[in-house]
């Protein structure tokens, strides 16, 4: 009698351990949220990246985020890496979770970006044509560009964050079609210097001859 007790004991402690996990999170208001956030950027997430951030005694998986518009923060970069915990543990979660179109607060840490949270990470949806190419954006002209669809967000703190969106008076945005140029201008110059590379050497085998 006692073992089934026991076993029975066992199974529960097991199938309790996922919501001991959830917990392991601190609950943020969106207030709380945006105040403890070095940086808050709507965009797409790319790619997993391979290797990891090694920090202190944990592993991070790496991802490159395309940003289209900072809410907060004064950053310029069109594109980001953004950390995850990748450690083989229980409070392991991937950035897109939520979806490749994502709404993101992060912090700073040296050199690295980190969500809070699975909370920081919500779920948006929008059309690319229309949002990349500007910028600077109103936060009432921004809202209506996109669809705020995160599971992880209650009605009440889905409000509140249009709201906080909808007031900003100036989001600065990534112009994308500046951004595309100066990549394409840069892979037009390491075309040019190997082209006058592979001419000199070419040059020289002929005198060699």
């Amino acid at each position: 009698m006692k073992k089934r007790y026991i076993i029975a004991l066992t199974i529960c402690i097991f199938l309790m351990v996922p919501q001991v996990a959830k917990a392991c999170w601190a609950y943020l208001t969106v207030d709380e949220l945006v105040e403890q956030s070095d940086v808050i950027l709507i965009g797409e997430i790319v790619e997993r990246l391979e290797g990891s951030i090694k920090k202190e005694d944990m592993h991070y998986a790496k991802w490159r985020v395309k940003a289209y518009y900072y809410i907060k923060g004064e950053m310029n970069d069109s594109e980001m890496i953004v950390g995850t915990p990748n450690g083989g543990t229980s409070i392991d979660y991937d950035l897109n979770a939520n979806g490749n179109q994502v709404l993101l607060f992060l912090k700073k840490d040296g050199i690295h970006y980190f969500p809070h949270s699975p909370q920081a990470m919500v779920g948006i949806t929008f059309d690319k044509e229309k949002i990349q190419g500007e910028k600077k954006i109103s936060g009432e002209e921004l809202v209506k560009l996109i669809d705020i669809n995160g599971q992880n967000m209650n009605p009440e703190d889905r409000g509140k964050l249009e709201t906080y969106l909808s007031t900003r008076e100036a989001i600065q945005g990534i112009d994308w079609t500046a951004a595309n140029s100066g990549v394409q201008k840069n892979i037009t110059m390491m075309g040019g210097f190997a082209l006058i590379g592979a001419s000199g050497i070419i040059f020289l085998i002929a005198r060699k001859k």
